[in-house]
C-alpha cells in the first residue's frame, strides 16, 4: 500500500473533499490517459474504487436520508436532524 504516499493532484483532491465524485471520477481517468508515475497510478485508481464504493454503500442524499428516517421513525421530530 506504499501508493498511499503519492499525493493526489489538488484539483482531484479539492473535488473529493467537496463531495464531487463524479466529477472526481472523470478527472481521474483523464489523467489516466497521460504516463504517470506507477505510484501517483495507483493511487488514483485506489481513488476511484474508493469513490465507487462510498457511492454504492450510501446512496441517499441528506434530503432522503431525513425522509427515510422521518418515514421509520415517526417519533422524531424533524427539527433534530438538522443537527446531524
Amino acid at each position: 500500500m506504499e501508493f498511499l504516499t503519492a499525493n493526489l493532484p489538488e484539483d482531484i483532491s479539492q473535488e473529493i473533499i467537496l463531495g464531487n465524485f463524479g466529477k472526481a471520477i472523470n478527472m481521474i481517468n483523464k489523467k489516466l490517459q497521460s504516463k504517470l508515475p506507477d505510484l501517483l497510478k495507483e493511487r488514483l485508481l485506489y481513488e476511484k474504487e474508493r469513490m465507487n464504493r462510498i457511492l454504492i454503500n450510501y446512496p441517499y442524499s441528506i434530503d432522503d436520508a431525513k425522509k427515510l428516517l422521518k418515514k421509520l421513525l415517526k417519533v422524531l421530530p424533524i427539527l433534530n436532524l438538522n443537527y446531524y
